[in-house]
């Protein structure tokens, strides 16, 4: 938490600032941002739930994809073996 701290204080100083730095938070690192970003306490954000995990398929749509950043300049064979 100490360290994520420092990191996200250094990104918005240097966003003001003009200078880019972006951070990228998956899961539960998307929560650490939000909590940072509000600065409240974790304790004030969960609460207790009845919600059980149910896994789901993520469908990898080739020609949105080849358009995207995140996957448009992927390797051909790779791009494959994803779609």
């Amino acid at each position: 938490m100490i360290a994520a701290r420092k990191l996200f204080d250094m990104a918005v100083a240097s966003n003001d600032k003009g200078d880019p730095f972006p951070i990228w938070g998956t899961c539960l690192g998307h929560q650490l941002l939000q909590i940072l970003a509000t600065n409240i306490s974790r304790n004030d954000v969960l609460v207790e739930t009845d919600s059980v995990g149910h896994p789901a398929n993520l469908d990898f749509v080739a020609d949105a994809a080849k358009a995207s950043r995140l996957f448009g300049g992927i390797a051909p064979d790779l791009f494959e073996k994803l779609a």
